[in-house]
């Protein structure tokens, strides 16, 4: 195996734990998380310092590293500025991730790091892990590190890693065995054929030949099929950073997550959404204090909701702000003579 393939699959697994710490991550500012997240959270980081590792690749493994470390004080109330400085090792490996270059160094590394901004010294909020909030001052710390414990999954839970062009290498070949089983049974309904002795069996066959093909299309067909929680995981992380750059209190609902897409239609949608997302936040969604003038709730909502309707998948995407404003599109318009 060269170089190059060990450094893209350590991308691919490195993407798949960064996934999991944002959705973590995600519990804990909603009040949801439990201990266990702590162990889950120390252990992703864990892996992917693992990972670089044995991969070679020095920085990264430094920056899980850091992070991992910070964890092991990480108390039973995690302040804001714990889960922001947890965000920020999340959001420079990931930078460091898509950055990485197949001789094992960084792009644009160095650079966009410096840039970052250090995140603002603010009264430090509270978010209880697996309990409601509570002023008392006596609560516990994580003494002891939950063990970190390897994954036992079943048959059906472990998962193969395909390159996507074998996928659709299956799904020709798929295509071509219906296309001549069709024509097989095209010859068979002719009656000169049908009605000889010889071909009983042959025909009896064909009918198991059918029932596999069809299963088999149908299997290959699905092997493409993704989450649409792949399309998702990161609109909470996203809304969380435009709603802090803009001054402006907005969350994010997702519905509809473990619904399944075909992957080429997830990679199409993933630049519109991205768009429709930055659209909401800077124009949709109204400052606190309009909203609040405006007899609304302080805090703006954004929606992502994905549904299956029979063999199709419908998704809304919406937010509760003041909307477009038709009469300023129609001045600019006229002032640009479209």
């Amino acid at each position: 195996m060269s170089g190059a393939t060990y450094i893209q699959d350590l991308k691919v697994e490195c993407r798949e734990l960064l996934a999991e710490i944002a959705r973590t991550l995600e519990r804990f500012e909603a009040g949801e998380a439990s201990i266990d997240d702590v162990a889950l959270l120390r252990r992703c980081f864990h892996s992917i310092k693992g990972c670089a590792i044995f991969t070679g690749v020095d920085s990264i493994a430094a920056m899980a590293h850091e992070t991992e470390s910070a964890l092991h004080d990480l108390p039973r109330r995690a302040t804001s500025d714990q889960l922001t400085l947890i965000w920020r090792g999340h959001d420079r490996l990931s930078l460091a991730i898509e950055t990485l270059r197949e001789d094992g160094t960084h792009s644009t590394l160095e650079a966009s790091l410096d840039s970052e901004t250090e995140p603002a010294s603010t009264p430090p909020a509270t978010t209880a892990i697996g309990e409601s909030e509570s002023t008392d001052s006596s609560a516990d710390s994580l003494t002891a590190e939950p063990p970190i414990a390897d994954s036992k999954e079943s048959a059906e839970d472990v998962t193969l890693r395909v390159p996507l062009s074998k996928l659709d290498q299956l799904v020709n070949l798929s295509s071509e065995l219906v296309l001549v089983r069709n024509q097989v049974q095209a010859a068979l309904r002719d009656p000169a054929v049908r009605h000889s002795p010889a071909l009983a069996r042959v025909v009896r066959s064909l009918e198991q030949l059918n029932v596999i093909t069809t299963d088999l299309s149908r299997a290959v067909m699905e092997a493409r099929l993704v989450q649409v929680e792949s399309l998702v995981a990161d609109l909470p992380r996203q809304v969380r950073q435009l709603s802090t750059r803009l001054k402006k209190a907005i969350t994010c609902q997702v519905e509809g997550a473990k619904i399944e897409l075909d992957k080429s239609v997830i990679d199409r949608l993933k630049h519109p959404l991205g768009h429709l997302l930055r659209n909401a936040c800077d124009h949709g969604i109204e400052a606190p204090e309009v909203r609040v003038a405006a007899g609304k709730p302080e805090e703006g909502t954004i929606s992502f909701r994905a549904t299956q309707e029979e063999s199709f998948v419908r998704i809304l995407f919406a937010d509760d702000g003041a909307g477009i404003d038709e009469e300023a599109i129609r001045t600019v318009a006229v002032e640009r003579g479209l």
